[in-house]
């Protein structure tokens, strides 16, 4: 009984440093833009900046993918400091599963749009430490809501490898038909997020919580840094490299599940010879 009230409360620690982390990220610059024909003229760009330079048509979109992250911060922040001091609150852990699954998704979309919009110019853009601490500091909300109940078994399941196939499919066709990482626009922006939005609906109302406020935020992270990673971070990666290892994770994914899945039964087979 001792074990797991401390498990819980080092949980609740995590949680807490993962949200504190997430609001100091909003106060980093998310970008460091600069001329190169004016020397001198590098200045950083902060999220409530990058948001505000969104197209006029879909302005109001920014401030929503900004406003939810942020509303999971608060959250998660103010649930964790109430657990802390010994605080009960009805379905505090559901509640800080979504709101750190829901927020971190969330903060990965804004975060790839607003880096393009900013590549669209003239003007130089170098990440900043606020790029990278944001989504750390949701990863690390994640982990400590799963804390103590997290095994691999939980995320390693046959939904998680049909939506990751799903979003590989979609990235796959998305480069077949744009040809570049840049044009992606409608597979990476309106595509993926639609299968997120279906698939979290679907979720809900068949019950699998689990799935959820886990498995799919971790499926999108996944897709998400590895684009972000071979398109903007090594460039110059061909598109049939990036399709590859779409194909090696998925493989990869599929055969842990699956030896997963059978590892119980060689349990039981050895137990009853």
């Amino acid at each position: 009984m001792q074990s797991s009230s401390s498990s819980s409360r080092i949980g609740t620690l995590i949680t807490f440093v993962g949200a504190a982390l997430s609001i100091l990220g909003l106060f980093l610059s998310m970008f460091i833009e600069s001329n190169p024909q004016v020397p001198g003229s590098a200045h950083p760009v902060y999220e409530w900046q990058a948001v505000t330079s969104f197209p006029s048509s879909i302005v109001w979109l920014g401030y929503i993918f900004a406003a939810l992250p942020l509303l999971g911060m608060l959250i998660v922040l103010v649930s964790s400091g109430a657990a802390l001091l010994g605080i009960t609150i009805p379905r505090l852990i559901l509640l800080q599963r979504v709101a750190a699954g829901w927020g971190l998704t969330l903060q990965i979309l804004l975060s790839i749009f607003v880096f393009m919009l900013y590549l669209i110019g003239y003007d130089h853009i170098d990440i900043a430490s606020g790029f990278v601490v944001l989504p750390i500091g949701f990863v690390v909300m994640l982990i400590g809501t799963w804390s103590g109940t997290l095994r691999i078994q939980t995320i390693l399941t046959p939904l998680t490898c049909i939506f990751l196939a799903i979003g590989s499919v979609i990235l796959s066709l998305g480069w077949l038909n744009d040809g570049s990482f840049f044009r992606m626009f409608s597979a990476v922006f309106i595509l993926l997020p639609v299968m997120f939005l279906v698939g979290e609906f679907g979720l809900l109302i068949a019950k699998q919580w689990i799935t959820a406020a886990l498995v799919l935020p971790l499926v999108m992270l996944t897709l998400y840094g590895l684009y972000f990673l071979l398109g903007f971070i090594i460039p110059g990666v061909p598109g049939t490299i990036f399709i590859a290892l779409l194909i090696v994770l998925n493989a990869t994914v599929l055969w842990l599940t699956l030896r997963l899945r059978h590892l119980p039964e060689a349990s039981k087979d050895a137990s009853y010879p």
